[in-house]
């Protein structure tokens, strides 16, 4: 069901806070799950679905464009509540974390990098300067790797264009491809799910429709690749677009805003009827 005024919810639970020597923050070893419910009925909602499993739990929200360090502390009574419910009807979207205070009071320190930073590393890695004496007729035609890298499918920053097997350098990245796709298309899709290693959209109209997208962290390439994708619309447009929110709003006309000061909504409405 899609309602303007609800919020997605995308909570992990099961798991705990890794923090490396220089401050990187992870959420390790959890599960997720997605509710959307007006913000004022999010701690209703989440105890139907998790029951006993919440007590005893601290908890903490973030934006989703936000790194886990920046994460902020959640009490259901106080103002931080009333806070994450005022940046949820902002975004549409935001990350909730539960962490087990018996088990794990506090942060676990690791001497190892977080899983990020791993995988940045990789993706580093795979840049290197060529070495000049790598004998490349020695080296066995269509390896794993590279016939794996043949059957991707570069993303292209701003064609709006979404397949199966397409890959990206980061959630973030996919969804601004989700947010130019819904532009191009003139369809409204809504993000079901949104975690460190997966993130799926679904339609985002009232009608039942069959489109989905899922994409999630593909270990042996080091990118989010598309796994799943139904690109049949079976609802009628709705005139309406739920993942278009006001921080990718902004962000999309950030150098407009800052070469003109003047620059307006009515100028940014415009411009996104024009696509």
């Amino acid at each position: 069901m899609s309602n303007p005024d609800h919020v997605t919810f995308l909570v992990n639970f099961g798991g705990y806070w890794v923090k490396n020597h220089v401050g990187d923050v992870a959420y390790l070893n959890g599960k997720d799950i997605a509710i959307e419910c007006k913000p004022e009925e999010f701690f209703i909602k989440l105890s139907a679905e998790l029951g006993e499993g919440l007590y005893g739990q601290n908890m903490w929200y973030k934006y989703p464009f936000e790194e886990h360090n920046e994460r902020k502390r959640l009490r259901s009574a106080d103002l931080s509540f009333k806070r994450m419910c005022d940046a949820g009807r902002w975004t549409g979207v935001m990350n909730v974390f539960l962490v087990n205070s018996t088990e794990h009071p506090n942060d676990i320190e690791s001497s190892e990098p977080c899983e990020e930073e791993i995988r940045v590393e990789r993706n580093v890695a795979s840049f290197v300067d060529e070495d000049e004496d790598f004998d490349y007729h020695n080296t066995p035609p269509n390896s794993d790797g590279e016939e794996e890298e043949e059957h991707l499918v570069r993303y292209k920053r701003g064609s709006g264009q979404l397949e199966i097997e397409q890959v990206f350098d980061s959630l973030e990245e996919f969804r601004e491809a989700l947010v130019a796709y819904a532009l191009k298309e003139g369809c409204n899709i809504k993000i079901s799910r949104w975690g460190k290693d997966k993130s799926a959209a679904v339609c985002g109209t009232k009608e039942p429709c069959p489109w989905y997208i899922y994409c999630s962290y593909e270990e042996c390439v080091g990118k989010w690749k598309v796994k799943t994708f139904e690109d049949q619309h079976s609802c009628t447009n709705d005139n309406y677009c739920k993942i278009l929110k006001a921080p990718m709003i902004c962000k999309m006309f950030l150098d407009d805003i800052r070469t003109d000061p003047d620059y307006g909504p009515k100028w940014m409405q415009q411009e996104i009827e024009k696509n």
